[in-house]
């Protein structure tokens, strides 16, 4: 069994390597990346607590940090809507396998575009897919990680196929998220490195995989009287150099057994001007079945909302 020095050498090896972005490859001397899809919220509960999931461990680990898949059963399903042929849907799976976890999932953006092949068709920002067109365009990931416990720190990878398609032309890469956890005393602390791959090239343009490199910490079950008290924090740096910290709460209440109802909170820094920093959610839980809800809002428009649905293995 490969120590703990050769895994964390493994993975800062392959964070040193990967495609790093560089303002030259970009059209016009100006960096681009896309598909956005893979900087948007991919889980319900992480999207109403600022979208910190770093250390938080269920099937959506998946798609913020592979480790966090070690204690992960079940199904998660969810759907979100920005706009009138703007809608964001996910679902991961996952199961033991082979001493560890094995998951998969797909995230899939469909959103309303202003032209067909023009720069501006490829959205940047999740504001942007709140404008609308006349044109479809889709963005796609599919992914598979895995998971497992090595000299006491969980260590995953995944591996993503990533697309996205206009509606005169399309483009695919591959991709690879790395990450590493470990509870130190009553808290989770968890490190991803994601969307390590090489760029797409569409509609007369580069645009470079928007790489994150995140370091979070989280907690739950806190009790204080009769409720429970759960919380994540997250600091990411993403490829151009935007550092985002995020932060969220959970409170729970459980009046009989099997059913509690849960309240979400959150705060992430914003670098969109028409993204606000707040965030709300909502849960419930009967015996393995949880429903749940999440709420943002933009300058100038409605709130975006999104519900998803979570069986426990």
């Amino acid at each position: 069994m490969m120590t703990r020095t050769r895994w964390m050498g493994m993975l800062a090896m392959a964070a040193a390597i990967a495609p790093r972005p560089a303002a030259a490859q970009a059209p016009a001397g100006e960096t681009r990346y896309a598909p956005v899809v893979l900087t948007l919220p991919a889980s319900t509960r992480a999207m109403a607590m600022g979208d910190a999931g770093a250390a938080v461990s269920d099937e959506t680990a998946l798609f913020y940090n592979p480790a966090q898949l070690v204690n992960a059963r079940g199904i998660n399903l969810a759907g979100q809507r920005y706009a009138p042929g703007s809608t964001l849907g996910t679902l991961a799976v996952a199961i033991p396998a082979g001493g560890g976890t094995l998951a998969i999932g797909a995230q899939q953006l469909g959103a309303a575009a202003p032209c067909s092949s023009c720069l501006a068709a490829v959205p940047e920002s999740e504001s942007s897919l709140l404008q609308g067109g006349d044109w479809n365009t889709t963005s796609a990931v599919a992914s598979v990680g895995y998971a497992r416990v090595i000299k006491g720190f969980r260590v995953g990878a995944a591996a993503k196929y990533v697309q996205q398609r206009l509606p005169e032309t399309h483009d695919a890469t591959a991709a690879v998220d790395l990450g590493v956890a470990r509870a130190i005393g009553s808290v989770m602390i968890g490190a991803a490195a994601q969307n390590l791959g090489p760029s797409l090239e569409q509609a007369g343009g580069t645009w470079l995989l928007p790489q994150r490199y995140t370091l979070g910490a989280a907690f739950q079950g806190l009790q204080r009287g009769p409720v429970d008290l759960a919380g994540s924090a997250d600091v990411s740096v993403l490829a151009n150099g935007d550092v985002t910290p995020a932060a969220g709460a959970e409170v729970g209440w459980m009046p009989l057994e099997g059913f509690t109802f849960l309240g979400r909170a959150g705060v992430r820094a914003t670098h969109d001007p028409a993204e606000r920093p707040w965030s709300l959610g909502a849960a419930f839980t009967v015996d393995k079945l949880m429903v749940e809800y999440a709420w943002r809002t933009f300058e100038g428009t409605g709130p975006v909302h999104r519900v998803g649905v979570r069986w426990r293995g």
